[in-house]
């Protein structure tokens, strides 16, 4: 075998003899350890894989907060702390993930000493779409919540102007774009959202 051709078969070898590369697989543990918080960028991970989001556009902040006062309203009392829940909480629905949901309703008030991963399991999670986050929300997230049995879960499409409606056994949307009614199991308050305004009061000024 001439030399050349020694050389190359070796190269060859050697390429077949290396390792794969292996991603890494990312527990809520590893997110905690290595990104602080406050850094303005959302840190999650689902099943491993490790996702992350920029902050979001002025719209999408405005319709969370909107969002949860029309819930608030409807079903927090006076002399309650919160039920409805708008920041960057840590929400683990099954060992291998660590999500933090734009707007999420428990079943019960949240306790002043309250740890994130104690939470119960949601009734109700609301996700805004922005263009980084929508394969996502409709995609992983969408099947974690199912999957972890979360009654009811809401994606939020500005750009349409629509709810899609998701509940474990949905195979496929249920899309609103007049009037969003939900009752919650707790209380049995009925909240009745006009998207049309809403979308109107978000988008339009």
């Amino acid at each position: 075998m001439r030399h050349a051709e020694l050389h190359s078969s070796r190269r060859r070898a050697y390429r077949m003899a290396m390792p794969a590369s292996v991603p890494r697989y990312w527990t809520p543990a590893d997110v905690l350890a290595e990104f602080p918080e406050g850094s303005g960028t959302r840190h999650e991970c689902i099943d491993g894989e490790l996702f992350v989001t920029s902050a979001k556009r002025t719209a999408h902040a405005i319709a969370v907060q909107r969002l949860a006062r029309l819930l608030s309203r409807a079903i927090e009392a006076d002399d309650q702390l919160p039920r409805v829940i708008v920041l960057l909480a840590d929400l683990r629905l099954t060992a291998d993930s660590l999500v933090q949901p734009d707007l999420f309703v428990l079943p019960a008030p949240l306790s002043a000493d309250a740890r994130w991963e104690d939470l119960p399991r949601p009734i109700l999670i609301i996700e805004v779409l922005s263009p980084s986050t929508a394969h996502v929300d409709r995609g992983r997230k969408r099947h974690l919540y199912q999957r972890a049995g979360v009654p009811a879960y809401w994606i939020v499409d500005l750009d349409a102007r629509c709810v899609e409606r998701w509940t474990p056994s949905s195979e496929a949307a249920d899309v609103k774009t007049g009037t969003l009614q939900w009752v919650d199991p707790v209380s049995d308050a009925t909240v009745d959202i006009d998207l049309a305004a809403l979308f109107a009061s978000v988008l339009d000024g």
